[in-house]
């Protein structure tokens, strides 16, 4: 059962991203956190027809505000599929038992395959890994890894239909049938923004386009950052210093083409689990008390081939077999001084 409330932060209010948007883009982000088909897991299937109905807000003034939500980053959508990822919901909507795993699971099945369901997962077991074996237990037996990388050819051929099929009527449950021109270039992950049909029914067909005129000073940011290999977002999403955004994207790209093999990027899983396993490192060391480097860019990360670094243990690991010879060493030399004394005593007597 799906809980009658979300948790919504008062720290929003001082999130640049949120206090600089218009009236509209607040309203329909508020619509998108507390949307009736949302879950537990900030990942859930929403048609855009759907959702302008259910909001009661009119189709141009909707769409206006989601574009704006989409371009601030503060959600994700993807049209083919017609899933929505709200990154940072489940952070602020966590389960407070490994039950709560079980029953997300339940939301989790309805989800179709596509990169933003991977991006959820990703997320989702970064969670149950810092919590006890009874989270890491549920999740391992009902979460299944989706596809990484769904059929472009499939986007194709959906949108190839699509726009000879053009209705310009959408039932509120039947976004299967959700009509519309897609650009033959679009693939299945591509997240985009939406321009409202002519059409002055509630629910017309709406198309995508990357080049929506947006006054949005990062316009070529975002698309390159919607047009990338749905894996990177899998890297960021678990990567702990998110700076540098375009550069890492940029490395990315230069990485995954590299002449050499042993300098090329690994697939993502390898990558994923290779920053797990150095963060898991670094607490360690500093749980030690001891120094350790601040995390480098995500570009550099990329660039400089990190993921190739070897995992050292804490120094405490290393110098306790040093710290065991030396107090051997200093007993032995205590029992050495002392029995030059006791003979230095006989002698004297």
């Amino acid at each position: 059962m799906r809980p009658p409330y979300t948790c919504v932060y008062r720290e929003i209010w001082d999130d640049e991203s949120f206090w600089v948007m218009s009236e509209i883009g607040r309203l329909v982000y508020f619509y998108v956190l507390t949307a009736p088909m949302g879950n537990g897991l900030g990942c859930f299937k929403a048609g855009m027809a759907a959702m302008i109905e259910e909001s009661r807000i009119p189709e141009k003034r909707f769409v206006e505000g989601f574009n704006e939500g989409l371009t601030k980053g503060l959600f994700k959508y993807d049209n083919r599929h017609r899933v929505i990822l709200i990154p940072k919901y489940f952070e602020r909507n966590p389960p407070i038992n490994p039950n709560g795993i079980v029953a997300m699971s339940k939301e989790y099945v309805k989800i179709p395959d596509c990169g933003l369901k991977h991006e959820c997962y990703h997320i989702v077991r970064v969670f149950v890994e810092s919590k006890s074996e009874g989270f890491s237990m549920q999740f391992e037996s009902r979460f299944d890894v989706p596809s990484a990388n769904p059929s472009v050819n499939d986007s194709a051929n959906d949108s190839a239909n699509d726009s000879g099929n053009d209705s310009g009527n959408h039932s509120a449950n039947d976004s299967a049938n959700d009509s519309g021109n897609h650009s033959g270039n679009d693939s299945a992950n591509h997240l985009v923004t939406y321009s409202p049909s002519p059409s002055p029914s509630l629910s017309p067909s709406l198309s995508p386009s990357l080049s929506d005129p947006l006054s949005d000073p990062n316009k070529n940011i975002k698309k390159k950052i919607a047009d990338c290999d749905a894996d990177f977002n899998f890297f960021w999403a678990i990567y702990p210093k998110k700076v540098g955004k375009k550069a890492a994207i940029n490395a990315w790209k230069k990485s995954k083409k590299e002449k050499k093999k042993k300098d090329r990027l690994p697939d993502a899983n390898t990558v994923v689990d290779t920053i797990r396993n150095q963060i898991e490192a670094k607490k360690a060391i500093r749980a030690a008390g001891q120094f350790d480097a601040e995390w480098p860019n995500p570009a550099t990360w990329l660039n400089e081939g990190r993921w190739m670094d070897e995992i050292s243990p804490p120094a405490t690991q290393i110098g306790r077999a040093r710290q065991s010879v030396a107090l051997n060493q200093i007993e032995q030399g205590k029992q050495a001084l002392q029995e030059a004394r006791r003979k230095r005593l006989k002698r004297d007597e």
